[in-house]
């Protein structure tokens, strides 16, 4: 499943300066996370396989906007879609 795809192509976010929604663009950060998520195979397993992943001082890089994009994008997408607590 290409959740990138979806993503960009369904879902807005807010601008950071504006506060206007603007559809939600992968930035340079975004797009290597979602690209080593694919190496380890989220596209053909899905986001219930096992995957860790740590990233340390990642503010103001979007990766809660990322992660919070891919479970949407589940959740939207999957007729069983993974449990997030």
């Amino acid at each position: 499943m290409k959740y990138r795809d979806f993503i960009e192509s369904y879902f807005f976010i807010d601008e950071p300066n504006t506060g206007k929604l603007v559809p939600f663009r992968f930035n340079a950060v975004q797009a290597r996370e979602y690209e080593l998520l694919c190496e380890q195979g989220i596209e053909n397993k899905g986001l219930g396989a096992p995957v860790r992943e740590l990233i340390l001082k990642a503010r103001r890089e979007g990766f809660t906007s990322l992660i919070l994009g891919l479970f949407a994008a589940d959740m939207v997408l999957n007729q069983d879609p993974t449990a997030a607590q």
